[in-house]
């Protein structure tokens, strides 16, 4: 019931984030990069959603 969304950055880092230890400051670097995004979503899928 919160409207998340899961998806896969593939080969964003590459291989800097799997070879890590410190995944946590690049996680919350893309994480509001992300917040930052207008996305586009047809009216009709928004109230298929129920975000309207």
């Amino acid at each position: 019931g919160i409207h998340g969304i899961n998806f896969l950055l593939a080969e964003s880092l590459d291989g800097g984030g799997v070879s890590s230890l410190h995944l946590d400051p690049q996680g919350k670097t893309y994480s509001q990069v992300l917040l930052e995004l207008e996305i586009p979503v047809p009216e009709q899928d928004a109230r298929n959603w129920g975000l309207i």
